[in-house]
């Protein structure tokens, strides 16, 4: 039964670690994002 409580603690750090690794893509992409806007709409006017 105490072999579980470090499987939770693994559990809770590598799911910090990916949740913060996804919110670092996530900004990634929202700066794509809004460059390729700008872009669009520099080479609009």
């Amino acid at each position: 039964m105490d072999t579980l409580e470090p499987t939770r603690e693994w559990r809770r750090k590598h799911y910090r670690r990916t949740s913060r690794e996804w919110l670092t893509l996530a900004g990634l992409a929202l700066l794509v994002m809004v460059t390729t806007v700008v872009v669009a709409a520099a080479f609009a006017r």
